[in-house]
């Protein structure tokens, strides 16, 4: 069977996974098992094969808790590697290895952070297609319920980009980050020019640049002058980014570090420099059409946002939409008859922009190639 059309491949492999699901209790058919698909699993047999396999990691991980017939963690991850890469579009083989890494999870953020590490490597694309996609809801929703510094710190501060560029991934699904201090103060200042790097490429939004920054400060503050200078820019640019998110949050600090006050006073005499011109005849200058412009450019956005709550949320997505031109109250309308009118309800939600993005956004364009030509020199030295 295994020499044979793809169909044939995918019945051996599906034969073993489901002769297994009988003999869950039997070590040595386990042993049999599993000795076989390391034989025989590799990144050329075809989806449904690859399929099975995870499927098998995932049973035998849940329930090698619970019996004599377990196998080595070391040996499901082997097999789950061997396996990748998972076409993005078969979901229901990335939803079993969603489970898997939880239970990874359970085991430990070591357990958990020595299989992504490893699939990093091997198939970052999917990977992030299914974190930064929103697939892995189960995953960031255990996440959620620890620091899992230990997994986010290690990838974070990795050479590699294709771990660095998980962390963050995961850095922009997480309801609050943590960051392992015992991780960041051995690492290099290589190591620590690559993080900062890192997030002027792919730049953190609101409160997660607010505390991430805040994080690092330290030991930025122990660098050498050329990286304290650096991040001093940074941040400060943060700062005048998002003055609510960032610059108020810094400005709480209790004993704020000399490198934070020099921030914290760049960015209070950026605005008060924009204060001070607020009522300059200049600011009545228009070119032709440009209200309208920006009027469709506001617009545009309100849509953008609109569509990503619905295509995001399942509860919205269920509701159905009507767009309303005039009026404040609503009624229904049942069995030909309207019901009582109802006032219509208003919900609020804030959230802030990058100032910064609209002002100048090809100078921040640059910023991030500039950033991304660095890394990949420092990447190159390493």
């Amino acid at each position: 069977m295994l020499r044979g059309l793809p169909a044939e491949v995918d019945e051996a492999f599906s034969t073993v996974y489901h002769c297994m699901l009988g003999k869950l209790e039997d070590p040595s058919f386990i042993n049999f098992a599993i000795n076989w698909f390391i034989d025989n699993t590799s990144a050329k047999i075809p989806p449904a094969s690859k399929h099975y396999v995870i499927c098998t990691m995932h049973r035998l991980s849940y329930r090698g808790r619970k019996t004599k017939a377990a196998v080595d963690i070391s040996t499901m991850n082997d097999l789950i590697v061997a396996a990748q890469p998972i076409p993005i579009e078969n979901e229901g083989t990335w939803s079993e290895l969603e489970y898997y890494l939880v239970d990874r999870l359970n085991d430990g953020q070591e357990s958990l952070l020595a299989i992504l590490e490893r699939l990093a490597d091997i198939n970052m694309q999917g990977l992030s297609v299914q974190i930064a996609g929103g697939k892995f809801q189960y995953l960031i929703s255990e996440m959620n319920k620890t620091s899992v510094e230990q997994v986010i710190t290690p990838l974070l501060v990795s050479k590699n980009r294709a771990k660095r560029k998980l962390s963050i991934d995961f850095v922009y699904k997480l309801d609050k980050v943590f960051l392992s201090e015992q991780v960041l103060a051995n690492i290099d200042e290589i190591q620590l020019k690559m993080i900062l790097l890192e997030f002027i490429r792919a730049p953190l939004w609101e409160e997660k640049a607010a505390e991430l920054y805040l994080m690092l400060e330290p030991y930025f503050n122990q660098a050498n002058q050329e990286l304290q200078k650096l991040f001093n820019e940074e941040m400060s640019l943060q700062a005048i980014n998002y003055p609510v998110s960032c610059l108020e949050r810094w400005k709480k600090v209790e004993t704020p570090s000399e490198l934070l006050k020099q921030v914290i006073s760049k960015a209070e005499n950026y605005f008060k420099r924009l204060m001070d011109i607020n009522d300059s005849p200049a600011r009545g200058f228009f070119f032709p059409k440009y209200k309208e412009f920006d009027e469709k450019a506001r617009r545009s956005l309100s849509n953008q946002i609109s569509e990503g709550m619905r295509k995001h949320s399942v509860i919205i997505s269920l509701v159905k939409h009507v767009q309303m031109v005039y009026g404040s109250t609503w009624c229904n309308l049942l069995n030909g008859q309207l019901d009582k009118e109802t006032r219509l309800t208003e919900f609020q939600e804030s959230m802030e922009f990058p100032r910064v993005e609209a002002i100048d956004p090809e100078g921040m364009r640059m910023r991030r190639i500039r950033a991304s030509l660095e890394l990949q020199r420092l990447e190159e030295q390493s």
